[in-house]
């Protein structure tokens, strides 16, 4: 990267999701499994808003907006588990 920033770029945004980590679908079909839960259901509790008018938890985490640890008790309360299920 350079060491200088031309003045014309205003944001630079960097995307991690899935470099490093298993494709997210591979991880809810396998939870929808282990806990006999609809897929839908999953998907709709990682998305749905935190509160009115705000990001699903999933957006946030991606966002830098919710650490890990918040977002996983996010899904845990929202799905009636423990952060040990969703491992």
């Amino acid at each position: 990267m350079p060491s200088q920033i031309p003045e014309s770029i205003h944001t630079i945004v960097y995307d991690f999701g899935g470099v490093v980590t298993a494709p997210l679908i591979t991880g809810i079909l396998s939870l929808s499994q282990r806990i006999d839960r609809e897929v839908e259901s999953i998907v709709a509790s990682m998305s749905a808003p935190i509160e009115r008018g705000s990001l699903g938890p999933l957006a946030a985490l991606e966002a830098g907006d919710l650490t890990e640890t918040e977002a996983v008790s996010i899904f845990c309360k929202r799905l009636e588990l423990t952060p040990r299920d969703l491992h």
